[in-house]
């Protein structure tokens, strides 16, 4: 059974293209006539993220037995299956950031298609979308923000575990020499 995960970036930039083009006309038709120049500005960064939505983001993918495909809205589809995929790993914007909005799953693996520029293999990280993945590929997902903190906090714990043991092996050998 195949199941479709809705990508909310392209939503979200879809969003924030109407925001764009509602405050630049409105900037660019104030009778005023001062702010023309940012209602220009607004409206190119609007025309900007329409191209990114258009090429950057897929809008949705469908998770299969076989393995995922990522469909864009310019009728392109990538397509990766589960043996051909070596490693799955979650993507952050930024590094050592909270993850909110932008954070995705990205699959690492040879793709079935001719692979172009802007065919990354990352979807918007979700529960759902992770339970999927993860069911169909029996691959654990790696790179999650809280498992690293956990892992820095185990390693924080055992390097002070390894240095009270150096103290107390220097304190046995003083107490021998003497």
């Amino acid at each position: 059974m195949n199941h479709i995960i809705i990508n909310r970036h392209w939503l979200l930039s879809l969003i924030s293209d109407f925001i764009c083009y509602y405050i630049g006309i409105n900037l660019f038709i104030e009778p005023e006539g001062s702010d023309i120049g940012f209602g220009v500005f607004f409206i190119i960064l609007g025309i900007v993220l329409t191209l990114c939505v258009l090429f950057v983001f897929p809008v949705f993918a469908i998770i299969g037995r076989r393995g995922i495909s990522f469909y864009y809205l310019i009728f392109m589809r990538d397509k990766y299956l589960w043996e051909n995929v070596y490693a799955l790993t979650v993507e952050y914007p930024a590094r050592k950031r909270i993850p909110i909005l932008l954070d995705s799953f990205k699959i690492h693996g040879t793709s079935e298609n001719k692979h172009r520029f802007f065919m990354t293999g990352q979807i918007a990280r979700s529960w759902r979308a992770r339970k999927l993945i993860e069911h169909y590929s029996k691959d654990k997902i790696e790179g999650f923000f809280f498992d690293d903190i956990k892992n820095s906090i185990t390693e924080r714990k055992e390097k002070k575990l390894k240095k009270e043991q150096k103290k107390l092996e220097r304190k046995r050998r003083k107490r021998r020499r003497k």
